[in-house]
């Protein structure tokens, strides 16, 4: 899992949905539909969640 923090988020972890990749400058991510996963999370509260992305749309569950 990592961290995504694009957007100010703090509480978001990315279980699935990201491809790291080596890139001149170190490791890349790539995140797969990350707008339709913006779209997800701008609506969510503060609470932490783990974001998966899986037959073709991003799903959160609220971390425990």
């Amino acid at each position: 899992m990592i961290p995504y923090t694009l957007g100010g988020y703090d509480n978001v972890n990315l279980k699935s949905g990201y491809t790291l990749h080596e890139t001149s400058y170190g490791v890349g991510i790539s995140i797969t539909d990350a707008d339709s996963l913006n779209k997800l999370l701008k609506d969510t509260t503060k609470t932490p969640m783990t974001a998966t992305y899986e037959a073709g749309k991003w799903e959160l569950t609220e971390e425990k």
